[in-house]
């Protein structure tokens, strides 16, 4: 008999599993639509890309062995965004208005957070209507799709679609096209700052930076969530806001539920949410605490704020992974390689990457760098780091073993490869190990942040417990070994036989 034949109108069984998952993780519903058009073709392509069954990408996603770039992927496939230059424009000009009045009337300037703003065009328009109307504007968007924040954050790479909607005058204005493709001009790609926030997610701060905002704009977004979601997120975003803030929403998000937290007002014509239990204190200037960069043409920033021209790059890169923006942090490094390729920012780039989860563009960064054979140990170094974030160890302790060929006194390498050698019961070479990982953390620790933040991530202790866990073990080893020498002092010797 032939092999039966399936019916491939009906769903897959893993189909409403995976939907389920997703709605009980991120409290995004989908319909039977969304399931087939969407989420299917999604997990059919990516399972087959990483070599894995349907089924098994349900259980990898489940225990969370998923790593942060594929769930980026499953959510922004979810998330599907139609955005565009002008949007439902008409909103936005009476929003921009609106705080142009309140900037008059107040001397402070308007500040605005753009969530889930996928590709930037959103956050963009706002920024073309401001500086049209000469308002210094702080604006902020964040997406939890890094792949999609790349082009937005480098304001290039768009299509026709997405300027067919803006006016002539904001076009010529503040549009150029660049390869067949068009991009925003320099000066208002400085207007607007990008980094990675889940809005969902209960462990980010309510708002990114600590700031209470002037306006956050969020339209389309509440269409993917529960009614549950919808309501506290809602009063997530009501604490970011200032007093008589305004959330600007969708025409097709669920309003009703929003009014039972904020309240509704019309805003030139248009519906708004206004925040008006704030506390008084919230309505003081924002506390930014990133650095905000700015260009000649930007608006000033807040008096605490650096520019990336004051400070450096290299600078302004390591106070941004200080403060944990690694992808803001790796579109500047982007854009420093794209002036001048310098094996140290080729070196910097990869390590953000690995802190990222993209570890295919981490590892062509890495390999590039070894056949230009620039900084061997400290190549290899983050190459072993990145195959055991990947769950490699063996490819990961042939990295690590060929760093400390080069430099003896790399300790996050020796405390690793210890680890290995311990658990496969070679324990003078444990001992080895433990000594130069000592020895390399008392010649000091890395003055890089870029790195150091990398290997804190990979092996989630900083130096001081490393350091004291080395010594506890080298006790341990020390006495094992005095043990084993005891026993065979009293063991009786045998004479020969005869």
């Amino acid at each position: 008999m032939g092999r039966p034949q399936t019916d491939t109108n009906r769903p897959p069984l893993w189909l409403d599993d995976i939907a389920e998952l997703v709605t009980d993780r991120w409290g995004m519903v989908l319909d039977d639509e969304g399931k087939k058009y969407v989420l299917r073709p999604h997990v059919e392509n990516r399972s087959a890309h990483l070599g894995v069954s349907e089924w098994d990408y349900l259980r990898k996603a489940r225990a969370n062995s998923l790593d942060g770039a594929e769930l980026d992927r499953l959510i922004g496939a979810v998330m599907v965004g139609e955005t565009y230059f002008y949007r439902d424009g008409g909103q936005l000009e009476a929003l921009v208005e609106h705080l142009t009045r309140g900037w008059e009337e107040s001397g402070e300037p308007p500040s605005v957070w753009c969530p889930a703003c996928a590709t930037g065009e959103e956050p963009y328009t706002l920024a073309m209507l401001f500086a049209r109307s000469n308002v210094p504007a702080r604006l902020f968007a964040t997406d939890i799709n890094r792949y999609s924040l790349r082009p937005a954050a480098l304001g290039s790479g768009y299509g026709p679609r997405s300027v067919h909607n803006l006016p002539a005058d904001l076009a010529q204005r503040y549009i150029e096209k660049k390869k067949g493709r068009f991009a925003v001009r320099e000066a208002l790609r400085r207007m607007v700052r990008f980094d990675v926030h889940n809005i969902l997610d209960r462990k980010c701060p309510a708002v990114p930076w600590g700031g209470a905002w002037h306006a956050i704009v969020c339209r389309n977004l509440f269409i993917y969530f529960r009614e549950d979601v919808i309501v506290r997120v809602s009063r997530t975003v009501a604490k970011g806001l200032k007093a008589g803030g305004v959330l600007v929403l969708g025409a097709h998000d669920a309003l009703g539920l929003v009014g039972s937290v904020l309240e509704r007002v019309e805003i030139g014509g248009r519906t708004a949410f206004i925040n008006k239990n704030a506390d008084e204190s919230r309505s003081a200037t924002p506390r930014t605490e990133a650095i905000v960069l700015r260009r000649e043409g930007a608006p000033e920033a807040p008096a605490q704020s650096l520019s990336r021209d004051e400070v450096g790059w290299d600078q302004v890169v390591h106070n941004l992974v200080r403060k944990g923006c690694h992808q803001l942090a790796l579109t500047i490094l982007d854009e420093e390689l794209a002036r001048f390729r310098e094996p140290r920012t080729v070196l910097l780039a990869a390590c953000l990457e690995l802190r990222l989860h993209d570890f295919k563009s981490a590892q062509v960064r890495l390999t590039a760098l070894l056949r230009g054979n620039y900084e061997p140990a400290t190549v290899y170094l983050i190459l072993g780091l990145l195959h055991r974030k990947r769950g490699d160890h063996c490819l990961s302790d042939e990295a690590l073993e060929l760093a400390l060929k080069h430099d003896t006194r790399l300790w996050p390498a020796a405390y690793l490869v210890a680890g290995s050698a311990e658990r496969r019961g070679d324990l003078v070479a444990t001992e080895i190990l433990l000594e130069r990982c000592l020895e390399g953390l008392n010649h000091g620790d890395y003055d890089d942040p870029v790195l150091d933040d990398i290997v804190r991530n990979v092996l989630g202790f900083g130096p001081e417990f490393i350091a004291v866990d080395a010594r506890r073990r080298l006790v341990q080893l020390h006495k094992l070994a005095g043990d084993a020498t005891l026993q065979l002092e009293r063991a009786p010797t045998q004479g020969p036989r005869k």
